[in-house]
């Protein structure tokens, strides 16, 4: 309990002192990995607590908003959405950050399977994208936004049985990303691991298992390096990688007999 309250405080003190904000931040995050390491809903909860006052403190903040939906993203999917908006509604200082915003906002409308609504905001980033190729091919940040775009659109179309498209994006996010991992390769490690994950896990149940095959050992490489350099972090995606591999021989050895 002195943990909740202390988080609790520090949530409600942020805004008093907004001119410390990092050393608060800072300190609400502290509370936050005792809590996790403690374990157990009850402190689930107790995050929940803090993150929304720090959250709803200042919804100008869009750090703390995206902090506070991608918490909730595994947690109250539904509730989600109402941060997803504030972030992407406020995410307006360039077109790639406005993009970013979008796709972050699919991918919550995509877990519910509200496909409608996440092809709407999926076509809406493409369009912007489309307007200006030629900074989306060279810029580092328009390339990592498409990047991010293209992989969230080929869940919508493997999701909605247009398997062709989805490839296709899959394709194009998979090479945005080899372009980006060439700039920083570690930066962009654990967006391209995800990316390849998705890809594979499509290609699996698409039965072109050479493709997953390819696809899979690859995340499965840069989650277990990221996983060697901080496993606490990386622990829950390194995992279901490795599960997914595990599905794939499965399907493969289902397939041949």
């Amino acid at each position: 309990m002195a943990v909740f309250k202390a988080g609790a405080a520090v949530g409600q003190n942020y805004v008093q002192h907004h001119s410390s904000r990092d050393s608060i931040l800072m300190a609400i995050h502290r509370q936050i990995d005792l809590l996790k390491l403690a374990g157990g809903e009850e402190n689930i909860n107790r995050i929940n607590h803090i993150l929304q006052s720090v959250a709803d403190a200042d919804t100008t903040y869009l750090p703390a908003v995206l902090e506070y939906a991608e918490f909730l993203k595994y947690h109250d999917a539904k509730r989600s959405i109402k941060y997803y908006l504030i972030y992407q509604r406020g995410n307006v200082g360039s077109v790639h950050s406005y993009i970013d915003g979008l796709v972050l906002l699919s991918d919550a409308y995509h877990r519910l399977r509200m496909y409608d609504k996440n092809e709407e905001l999926i076509k809406q980033a493409l369009e912007l994208i489309n307007k200006d190729k030629a900074r989306a091919s060279m810029s580092e940040d328009y390339l990592f936004a498409s990047a991010k775009l293209y992989s969230q659109a080929s869940m919508l179309y493997f999701s909605t049985n247009r398997y062709a498209d989805a490839e296709n994006s899959a394709e194009k996010s998979l090479n945005a990303y080899k372009l980006l991992s060439e700039i920083d390769s570690l930066e962009y490690m654990a967006d391209y691991g995800q990316a390849l994950k998705i890809a594979g896990d499509n290609y699996r149940e698409l039965k072109k298992f050479d493709k997953a095959k390819e696809c899979l050992f690859s995340a499965f490489d840069k989650y277990q390096r990221l996983y060697a350099e901080n496993a606490r972090t990386y622990c829950a995606k390194f995992g279901w990688t490795s599960a997914a591999i595990g599905m794939l021989y499965k399907r493969t050895a289902e397939y041949e007999n």
